[in-house]
């Protein structure tokens, strides 16, 4: 049964007057060429609308190699301070000039953010801290422990206890799913854990219509036998992801249907990478500027993440589109969709492949579990729905 989470903060603002001015400070910048970038251009759009006469202040790192341009943050920040990595630490940040204004919120976002806590508490005292290390080391240290993965425990384990220290010394702390919550409760204060969950982003797909709307894409005519694997593969989660699906899960299906296409869809694709999956029926489409298109009609989606934390997207994406969607229990963990109505879950090769073979090859189940997908998207995992919690938290 789906977990059913209600909107709501655990803590209750501790003054009364109303935000007027809030310092981003993130270690990405925000920008649809990365899910962490594309949730906070997303967020603090909604955050301008909810409020035009904010004062919005950004200070952030830039990364070309994986940033996709800024397009639209003059549009939501009124003033934007760009620093090089080198330079996201106290002794810089100290000295810069943005601590000459003052601030009612200070929002450190992504988990190196959290060592500049000290410097913002020493200089301004009165400012609301709140720190969200956008893909949480404690969930992804806990889910390796769980797997047996020791190697990789060991890995996240060190960022875990760091995590914890920069939580300590916030007032607030952000999570982005309720599962990264609920890991996060064991170690730090539920009084002071929130959860802003992902929502559609109106960056990516624009022309959403109403859900009785919705046109049966998955009709005889327009199937195709493909999958889609939509995701950022600089991120070595979606990597691993790819490989062991190509290893372990696509012979298996193209078994069953062989003449079934792979489609390889976003950015931080490098040969390393094509390498280690060729196959003629591997197509690698890369970056694009409409994620509609490029899917098209008639596909089915796969979210098949192996372990990690943080922000899932893609899963949204795919159902927006109405396109039925194969995933690992890690992956939708927390999310409201329900296993053989609205999205299809799979622990082994096995399991998945028989799962994404259903799809393929059932046109009627597949329309069916793209548009129950769909419907639930739209209610529920829209910006708008989720404007009450960034009211409370924000306390806009």
């Amino acid at each position: 049964m789906a977990l059913s989470h209600q909107l709501h903060v655990e803590t209750k603002p501790e003054r009364e007057v109303l935000t007027q001015s809030i310092l981003l400070v993130s270690y990405y910048a925000p920008s649809r060429g990365h899910a962490g970038g594309l949730r906070l251009l997303d967020l603090y759009s909604q955050i301008r609308r909810i409020n035009p006469k904010l004062r919005l202040v950004l200070v952030c790192c830039t990364h070309p190699e994986i940033d996709w341009g800024y397009d639209g943050l003059t549009e939501i920040f009124d003033e934007i301070y760009w620093i090089s990595p080198n330079e996201f630490n106290i002794e810089h940040i100290k000295n810069h000039k943005i601590l000459q204004q003052r601030f009612d919120v200070i929002d450190l976002q992504y988990f190196q953010s959290g060592a500049l806590l000290p410097v913002f508490r020493e200089l301004m005292p009165n400012a609301m801290l709140i720190y969200n290390p956008m893909e949480s080391q404690i969930r992804a240290a806990k889910l390796a422990f769980v797997q047996g993965k020791l190697m990789l425990f060991a890995r996240f384990a060190v960022y875990a206890l760091k995590e914890i220290v920069y939580c300590i010394k916030a007032d607030r702390v952000g999570c982005v799913s309720y599962a990264d919550l609920s890991a996060m409760k064991l170690f730090v204060p539920s009084n002071k854990l929130y959860c802003v969950e992902t929502g559609l982003s109106n960056n990516e797909i624009s022309d959403i219509s109403e859900p009785d709307e919705i046109v049966d894409s998955n009709s005889k005519n327009e199937r195709r036998n493909c999958l889609v694997f939509l995701a950022y593969f600089g991120s070595a989660t979606n990597r691993d992801a790819l490989r062991w699906f190509f290893k372990l899960v696509h012979p298996l299906i193209r078994e069953k249907v062989p003449s079934y296409e792979l489609l390889v869809i976003g950015r931080g694709i490098d040969n390393d990478l094509k390498n280690s999956c060729a196959d003629p029926s591997v197509n690698f489409i890369g970056e694009v500027d409409n994620i509609s298109s490029a899917i098209g009609s008639g596909c089915v989606g796969i979210a098949p993440a192996l372990y990690g934390a943080g922000i899932r997207g893609k899963i949204h994406q795919y159902a927006a589109l109405g396109v039925p969607c194969v995933a690992s229990k890690i992956a939708a963990q927390s999310l409201e969709y329900v296993d053989g109505e609205s999205i299809l879950l799979a622990e082994s090769a096995t399991k998945f492949s028989d799962c994404c073979v259903a799809l393929l090859t059932n046109n009627k189940m597949a329309s069916e579990i793209g548009h129950k997908a769909r419907l639930l998207c739209l209610a529920r995992y829209t910006w708008d729905s989720i404007e009450p919690v960034i009211k409370n938290i924000y306390m806009l």
